[in-house]
């Protein structure tokens, strides 16, 4: 098992946004994604 820790200089609310903003996410990442906040949601990274 592989586990990663990060410690962010954010906060929990902008923290959440740049995980289910694909706007956000293709910033980070540097391509298209298509997320939802929905549980259970298909999402493609």
């Amino acid at each position: 098992m592989i586990q990663q820790t990060y410690e962010m200089k954010a906060s929990i609310e902008d923290v959440w946004e740049a995980l289910i903003d694909p706007s956000i996410i293709q910033k980070w990442s540097g391509d298209i994604a298509m997320m939802s906040d929905l549980v259970g949601a298909k999402f493609d990274l």
